[in-house]
């Protein structure tokens, strides 16, 4: 997890001097080296709604974040930190501010998919609607990154599940 502009350039030179695999998590200061990321092919996971700074590291904060890095050709993913997979439901809303603060509706949308899948390096099987890679399907009944769109048929392994939960009862 780094933030700041001067962390990231540190572990741009560990993984150059190491040759290790790195994901950034947070960068927050990432779109100030965002040429250097994309040159050192490190995909960055982000909160597009972070801008205020909660610490020194984060004084460049902004929400044009996810959309620069994105410009300067950075593969992205999103989470929501704290809650980690608590709020996975939430990515998408996350996905729709990004989008209205300059990201490209289908990078969002990539964010979202297989960007995720080839940062861990399951693209091969996840990420994407193709032949022989696991259908697991969310029907939506308007726009996936409007907050007001529900799921209405949700399948997994190709197979139909229940939205029937303590929600809906």
């Amino acid at each position: 997890a780094v933030n700041s502009a001067a962390d990231i350039r540190t572990l741009i030179r560990l993984k150059a001097q190491y040759g290790v695999n790195a994901i950034i998590l947070g960068g927050m200061e990432a779109h100030l080296v965002a040429r250097e990321i994309a040159a050192a092919r490190i995909p960055v996971i982000l909160n597009p709604m972070r801008n205020l700074p909660s610490q020194f590291e984060d004084l460049s904060a902004t929400l044009s974040n996810a959309a620069r890095l994105n410009a300067a050709g950075v593969t992205i993913a999103f989470y929501d930190p704290p809650s980690g997979t608590h709020n996975l439901r939430l990515l998408p809303q996350l996905a729709g501010n990004a989008v209205a603060n300059g990201l490209p509706y289908e990078a969002a949308l990539a964010a979202l998919t297989i960007n995720p899948a080839r940062i861990y390096g399951v693209e091969g099987r996840l990420g994407s609607l193709e032949i022989g890679k696991a259908a697991d399907v969310v029907v939506w009944d308007g726009d996936p990154l409007e907050t007001a769109t529900r799921p209405i048929a949700v399948l997994i392994d190709g197979r139909e599940t229940s939205l029937r939960n303590r929600q809906t009862m």
